[in-house]
């Protein structure tokens, strides 16, 4: 499956999830002349139309405004090609997505077994810091030879360069996706980046108790349900800082899941990331900040609640609270269903539109 296709496979994922609310309508192909380069109005970054010596063959908006774009280049055998993609950067960080992106890389049967030659941080051209995490891989099995993946930051859009060929060798390749990076177009002016850690192994396991069930609907239940969508909205407006945020220090949970990977902030035991695929989307799972901030008044605060947020490019969906926290595979069950309480936009036209489900306040 090339990489159009895998786009198009994410949107229908992603229709089967939260299929409720309002969701991505396909790739859409973006018309551009041979020789013009693809301006990405959002992170300003440019495209050019030829990339390591090869032209451009397709370019597609995956979801509308420049949310998810890909960018494809090859050779007209595909004896080697380049895609990148750009898609804006809403939770879960650059160290989530590239392991992702690795593990798409080590799974995919087409392309043959793949071996790791080496993964690391680099710097990125435009940069004065190591930001940036790329991996190459032998691969055997199948007529290509080495396959590799780098993930850049720019504000708040990774921008995601996959390479695959069938002659060059991994070392040779990693020396063509760095001078691939450097043809393209980078802002002058870039957000400061954090230096790049790669995710690592969990050396703890969650604090699981069984399936979780919906507290029962009251006064206060309501109100941390709208209170806790308004936080949200808070948090789509923050301002860019001069200065890098903190490095968070992501983990691999060793529960797996065939759908999403589990990833933990800091080895928290009381939360954690459901990455669908590997380009932006996820579920957010923990303690209600808004319970917590209801309670935080109290002479006796009641039990912690927890939630699950369904984090989309333009809009982020929070389920009814829980009594406890719930395993990943129940977590995802219950975005599949798409029974959310709360809704709000985090981009666009739709920017800070709360909207209210059924579930919230019955």
């Amino acid at each position: 499956m090339g990489p159009i296709a895998k786009a198009a496979a994410l949107a229908a994922m992603m229709l089967c999830i939260g299929a409720a609310q309002a969701q991505p309508q396909g790739p859409r192909p973006i018309e551009l002349s041979a020789k013009a380069a693809f301006n990405h109005r959002h992170s300003k970054v440019q495209l050019p139309p030829v990339l390591a010596g090869l032209p451009r063959t397709k370019a597609m908006e995956l979801e509308p405004d420049q949310l998810d774009t890909i960018s494809e280049y090859a050779t007209s055998d595909l004896s080697e090609s380049y895609t990148v993609y750009i898609y804006r950067n809403v939770a879960g960080g650059l160290p989530v997505w590239f392991d992702g992106a690795r593990r798409m890389i080590e799974r995919r049967a087409e392309l043959g077994v793949a071996t790791l030659h080496s993964a690391g941080e680099f710097v990125p051209p435009g940069r004065a810091n190591a930001s940036g995490l790329l991996a190459t891989y032998g691969v055997a099995g199948t007529n290509y030879r080495s396959s590799g993946v780098a993930l850049v930051p720019v504000g708040e859009w990774l921008i995601k360069l996959r390479a695959s060929s069938r002659s060059l060798s991994p070392a040779q390749l990693d020396a063509r996706m760095k001078a691939a990076l450097a043809e393209i177009a980078w802002p002058d002016k870039m957000a400061p980046a954090p230096e790049a850690v790669a995710v690592a192994p969990c050396a703890t396991s969650l604090a699981l108790s069984g399936d979780a069930k919906p507290v029962g609907k009251d006064d206060e239940s309501g109100a941390a349900m709208l209170v806790g969508a308004l936080l949200g909205q808070g948090g789509a407006d923050e301002k860019p800082s001069d200065q890098p945020p903190p490095a968070t220090r992501w983990c691999r949970d060793s529960i797996e899941l065939p759908e999403a990977g589990v990833y933990r902030a800091d080895e928290r035991k009381d939360g954690y990331f459901l990455a669908i695929a590997d380009a932006g989307r996820g579920i957010s799972v923990g303690p209600s900040a808004a319970h917590l901030l209801i309670q935080a008044d109290k002479e006796k605060p009641g039990r912690e609640r927890y939630e699950v947020r369904l984090i989309l490019l333009s809009q982020t969906m929070a389920s009814t609270l829980l009594d406890r926290l719930p395993p990943p595979a129940q977590a995802l069950a219950i975005a599949k269903e798409g029974r959310f309480a709360t809704s709000f936009g985090t981009w666009g036209e739709g920017k800070g539109r709360l909207t209210i489900g059924p579930d919230a306040l019955q």
